[in-house]
């Protein structure tokens, strides 16, 4: 999913057991250290920072729906 709106993006999770965001900038550089969170609807929350690649990672139960932001 490409988001490159400053807008929250709301994606359902229950299918998934991984995610991986990319964080770029609009020359398409990856950002190195950017801050991705993870914020589930039973309030519990997941942070990660971005690799050199600009990638951040996240592993997930299967039920979990929430939000992503970065």
């Amino acid at each position: 999913v490409e988001h490159p709106a400053p807008a929250e993006l709301e994606i359902d999770l229950a299918r998934l057991a991984s995610l991986e965001v990319e964080v770029v900038d609009r020359a398409g550089a990856p950002q190195v250290g950017h801050v991705v969170g993870l914020s589930a609807s039973d309030q519990r929350s997941e942070r990660r920072n971005t690799d050199e690649q600009g990638v951040a990672r996240f592993t997930l139960p299967v039920t979990l729906q929430g939000r992503v932001f970065a």
